[in-house]
């Protein structure tokens, strides 16, 4: 279990012991508090404002953060690319922020669009797919590596028939992380 929200009046509720009671009933688990800092707190990937009674969001993104997504290059599904740029754009259409900070978000989008190789950094097309629509029947999968002009034919070809297309790539975390280095054999 982990990020839970709780609102509550500091007048009527004792939040120690309201997480006392939380932890009490198994030793195993184990809840923690993070309180409000000047009347922020981060949430998931929100900043919540406590302004007089009232709430405003922001959206948060962690000190970690490095602006770094699918890069706009021709080795990447452009699904993937757009998925990713669609994500930003989706977070700040469904979240309600006040102008200036949907203003700032929006100029941060197009830095991190820009700073990826995005020339024209402008929203995607909306997705094509049904929403909520089941399958008659279920679908058979193939998968290939994306190669540009040619998957796309591969993807095209499949459009209207019982196989979907997912592509895959030799650029795995393992082969990222580990350089140049090889695996020790096993000697036996």
């Amino acid at each position: 279990m982990d990020d839970i929200l709780i609102i509550y009046d500091e007048s009527t509720t004792n939040i120690k012991d309201f997480l006392h009671c939380f932890n009490n009933p198994n030793p195993k688990l184990k809840f923690t508090l993070e309180e409000v800092l000047e009347h922020r707190i981060n949430f998931l990937d929100l900043t919540i404002h406590r302004e007089h009674n009232t709430f405003s969001i922001d959206i948060y993104r962690k000190p970690t953060f490095t602006d770094t997504i699918i890069p706009n290059d021709p080795c990447q599904a452009e699904e993937h690319k757009l998925a990713a740029v669609r994500s930003f754009y989706d977070r700040l259409d469904n979240y309600h922020l006040p102008a200036n900070r949907r203003q700032n978000e929006d100029n941060r989008i197009q830095k991190i669009l820009k700073n990826n190789g995005y020339s024209t950094p402008a929203r995607p097309p909306t997705s094509n797919y049904k929403k909520h629509e089941p399958p008659s029947e279920k679908p058979m999968w193939a998968r290939f590596s994306y190669c540009s002009r040619e998957t796309r034919a591969i993807t095209k070809a499949s459009k209207n028939t019982k196989i979907k297309v997912t592509y895959s790539t030799k650029n795995t975390f393992q082969k990222l992380l580990m350089g140049n280095h090889h695996l020790p054999e096993n000697s036996e």
